[in-house]
């Protein structure tokens, strides 16, 4: 599967397209057989290493792409689990909520079960503690 890196791609390089897949680089290599169904044909397909990038690295080169080729749709695959992979997830949802609202994202991870799609509100959650946490009491009570 080729891909681009994000990091050392033109932010140009994906004006002819449609949507912009990033993917966790560990992914290529390792469960590439199993995101194949995620990719279609004219999607503009790069990686990033979230181990080795700053958060605010990746979004700042992301934002450019996206905006820089006029891109509507952008889809995150990730590894399920990895504390360096949510980073992607929240990366993107700050670009849609700061710079580009109209931006449509679809969020995915993956793990030895399979590739599972993660919804917006899962990632919302993710990112505040405290309401994560009073939803997590709020169930145990109603159980």
């Amino acid at each position: 599967m080729k891909a681009n890196d994000l990091m050392k791609t033109n932010v140009g390089s994906a004006r002819s397209f449609k949507r912009v897949v990033l993917v966790a680089t560990c992914l290529l290599d390792n469960k590439s057989g199993s995101i194949e169904s995620l990719i279609k044909e004219g999607d503009f397909l790069v990686h990033v290493c979230p181990e080795t990038y700053h958060p605010a690295m990746i979004e700042y080169r992301l934002l450019c792409l996206l905006t820089y080729s006029n891109i509507q749709e952008l889809c995150i695959i990730s590894v399920e689990g990895s504390p360096y992979c949510i980073t992607l997830h929240f990366v993107s949802d700050e670009i849609r909520r700061k710079f580009l609202p109209h931006l449509k994202i679809t969020h995915y991870t993956v793990d030895k079960k399979g590739v599972h799609e993660i919804s917006e509100e899962t990632i919302k959650y993710s990112r505040h503690l405290a309401k994560l946490t009073r939803l997590i009491k709020d169930q145990k009570k109603n159980q």
